[in-house]
């Protein structure tokens, strides 16, 4: 205790004070920006994230996805910008979604981006995270766990589909891409019977992020060539059951 004041105290406070007043701020910018979005972008059931690492091979990839998404009838919602249903060839500044008391908002209070990345999901009805290599789109797919936000994550490598006994007995294999139907973090083979997990021994994605996955309304794939995302994403986003059934009549 220093001049009457318990420092140890105020230590324990003020992470929960500030993630209470970053809070209240971020509720009125989602607010604001999803106002704006219901105008220009159409409404809360139409607009879907993508989200990514903005290297030079990661913005190509995001920008593939987010047209793929517009061709299917949805605004494509990605950190930098967007595109509206059925208009692929326009990318739109992610600023035109911002009011001018948001404007003023986010120029006055310098908010970590984290804190962004976290409550951006919320301006969206399903997400699509291109996981590698792992940045900020870490806290986009938290923030989209926090928000029961649906999510569609992929990964890319040419071993994908190869033949393999050792494959775990979750991993299905749909030829383009294999995916993990594992339901339950509890039930996951590799961290202890180590079966062959493209999620672990193509690209190493860290354990915490790839549990968030294991729900569900969401899911997670491995694809063999990028290019080929686009047979994908339909299915993820006019596909009424929550995890595929890979049957012929499925209900779409």
């Amino acid at each position: 205790m220093e001049n009457g004041i318990d420092l140890f105290k105020i230590r324990k406070i003020l992470p929960s004070s500030l993630t209470t007043y970053w809070e209240e701020i971020m509720d009125l910018i989602i607010f604001g920006i999803g106002m704006k979005a219901d105008k220009v972008c159409g409404p809360f059931e139409t607009r879907v994230g993508v989200f990514g690492p903005y290297t030079p091979v990661g913005r190509e990839i995001i920008d593939k996805v987010a047209r793929t998404v517009s061709k299917e009838g949805f605004s494509a919602l990605t950190g930098e910008g967007f595109y509206l249903p059925h208009d692929q060839n326009e990318f739109h500044q992610i600023s035109e979604l911002f009011p001018p008391l948001i404007v003023k908002v986010l120029k006055k209070f310098k908010i970590p981006d984290f804190v962004k990345y976290h409550h951006f999901p919320r301006l969206v009805s399903k997400a699509i995270h291109y996981l590698e290599p792992m940045r900020g789109q870490r806290n986009e797919v938290e923030g989209c766990y926090m928000w029961s936000t649906p999510m569609l994550g992929f990964v890319t490598d040419k071993r994908v589909s190869e033949e393999d006994k050792g494959n775990c007995n979750y991993l299905h294999d749909a030829g383009i891409y294999q995916e993990c139907l594992c339901p339950d973090k509890e039930l996951c083979f590799h961290p202890s019977l180590k079966q062959k997990c493209p999620f672990y021994d193509y690209k190493n994605i860290p354990w915490p992020l790839k549990q968030l996955f294991m729900t569900a309304n969401s899911r997670l794939v491995a694809i063999n060539d990028f290019s080929k995302i686009d047979l994908v994403i339909p299915e993820y986003l006019h596909v009424k059951t929550l995890k595929p059934t890979f049957s012929e009549n499925e209900t779409r």
